[in-house]
């Protein structure tokens, strides 16, 4: 890790020790120390006695004067010998460094954003919090009270660590994104304090923030250069972990646990059920949506912001490149409101968007979890806004009974034989025996719906009879050769079997 001038002075003024510094440009460039040289390089700090620095503007007064150097940059260090400040410095920058070491090795190993703000609490020394753009803290160091804000003790104490805090996503939203992303510190009248703001930034997206207190101690320019080492640190492990600042509950923690088929004995279902008013019988629907541009995470990030601001309840979270959202359909009057309410809050020149069947309970997330891809994906492919399952249960049925050699076998085999002839023969008698037998034998009926006159569907039928021996009196036959027909299609010479 790269030290500074500022760092150095703090890192003395821990030991003991009576600095007297001039620091104007204290820039992250040190990469370490050297004894007095005659071409000092602008990445060293140099040991040397006042008298043979070139800068005058402290020289003359101390000549004998040990002093640290680094261009303009100076700190004197009276009543130290030589040795003892080169060994307070080396071993500032190997404290610093193994802290850096830490930090970094904590990225590539399972870690915790909380593991990782404690690591920075020790070298920062404030009470800190980590929270996502819509506030929920993730992270928060304890021991302190609600001396440092008016709602601490209540963060800490939480079971969960996923607690809104109003006060701080007002001030966030009206604090626009610094253009060098560094650090800033700034009042805040959350807290009635100095508060040191780090925003964590990916792809150009601030996904969420880095916040330490005052807490009666202003800070440093130190602080501000140690924050950003960090705020770098906690930005590379959000792009190690896509998902980690963008879960918004516990309850979206659970999904993706399920999702990602971890254990999920810890979870206490009647917990989560009533943090939003839910019963265990509740509706839900649930929504895969996918950016048609690929790489996109931070698109996907907003949507599932919108998703959550604009409709009471859901639970939306990055997962596998598709927004994933969980939709009450408590509150609706029926499922095609929420999807006029989706047409309106996603847009169709960004997404792609498929939504599954209503279904009752969290148990059964996954099977329509796979639905809502599903539908997605018959939307991607057929160039659609979007597709529900719905509309496409059949065609999905269908397809799957298609590329299931066994579940072809279980239909009925005259219906197979039928269909043969066909496409063999340019006929349709597999159509007028499917509306033969829906209208349960009545000639009249079935012929109106084939458009044909009643004798020449009469002929047809005992022309059937010829090829195939299906019994329409036997009510399993008949319900088995009905399904057959709506579940498996086939065409020949435009000739479709299936009335749609």
């Amino acid at each position: 890790m790269k030290l500074s001038m500022f760092i150095l002075d703090a890192w003395f003024r821990s030991q003991g020790c009576a600095p007297e510094s001039h620091i104007v440009s204290g820039k992250l460039c040190l990469s370490g120390a050297r004894f007095f040289r005659k071409d000092p390089h602008p990445n060293y700090v140099c040991l040397m006695a006042a008298s043979r620095s070139e800068n005058q503007s402290y020289s003359a007064d101390r000549p004998d004067c040990p002093a640290l150097v680094n261009g303009e940059d100076y700190i004197l260090l009276p009543g130290l010998s030589a040795d003892m400040i080169m060994e307070h410095t080396l071993e500032a920058f190997e404290f610093y460094s193994s802290w850096e070491t830490s930090l970094l090795q904590k990225i590539v190993t399972e870690t915790s954003l909380q593991d990782l703000l404690d690591l920075a609490h020790v070298v920062i020394g404030r009470p800190m919090n980590i929270c996502n753009t819509r506030a929920w803290i993730y992270a928060i160091t304890k021991g302190y009270g609600s001396y440092v804000h008016p709602h601490w003790k209540n963060y800490v104490s939480k079971d969960t660590s996923y607690e809104l805090n109003n006060d701080i996503s007002q001030e966030m939203k009206t604090r626009p994104l610094n253009k060098d992303n560094k650090p800033t510190v700034a009042y805040s009248t959350a807290s009635g304090g100095m508060v040191l703001y780090a925003d964590i930034v990916v792809e150009g997206e601030r996904i969420g923030e880095i916040m330490a207190y005052e807490n009666n101690r202003p800070f440093t320019e130190k602080d501000i250069q140690v924050m950003q080492i960090f705020q770098d640190v906690v930005a590379a492990y959000a792009r190690n972990n896509p998902s980690v600042l963008r879960s918004r509950s516990v309850v979206s923690e659970y999904l993706q646990d399920m999702l990602l088929l971890k254990p999920l004995d810890h979870y206490n279902i009647g917990y989560l059920l009533s943090l939003y008013g839910w019963e265990a019988d509740n509706p839900f629907v649930i929504l895969c949506a996918q950016a048609k541009k690929s790489g996109q995470s931070d698109v996907i990030g907003r949507l599932c912001d919108d998703l959550e601001d604009s409709i009471a309840n859901v639970q939306a979270f990055p997962h596998d490149n598709m927004a994933v959202a969980l939709i009450s359909l408590k509150y609706w009057k029926d499922l095609d409101e929420a999807i006029q309410m989706l047409r309106k809050i996603i847009p169709k020149r960004s997404f792609s968007w498929g939504l599954s069947h209503s279904f009752r309970g969290l148990d059964g997330f996954l099977d329509y979890h796979r639905q809502a891809v599903y539908a997605l994906e018959h939307a991607i492919r057929f160039r659609l806004p979007y597709s529900t399952m719905h509309s496409i249960a059949i065609s999905c049925l269908r397809e799957n009974l298609m590329q299931n050699p066994w579940l072809k076998s279980l239909l009925h085999p005259d219906f197979l034989a039928l269909t043969h002839y066909d496409i063999e023969n340019n006929t349709q008698y597999t159509s007028s025996l499917y509306w033969y037998l829906f209208y349960s034998g009545n000639f009249t009926d079935a012929a109106s719906q084939l458009n044909l006159h009643r004798n020449t569907l009469i002929y047809r039928i005992n022309r059937i009879r010829e090829i195939v021996h299906i019994d329409p009196e036997n009510i399993n036959e008949k319900e088995l050769f009905l399904l057959s027909y709506l579940l498996y299609p086939y065409d020949s010479a435009n000739l479709t079997a299936n009335p749609e």
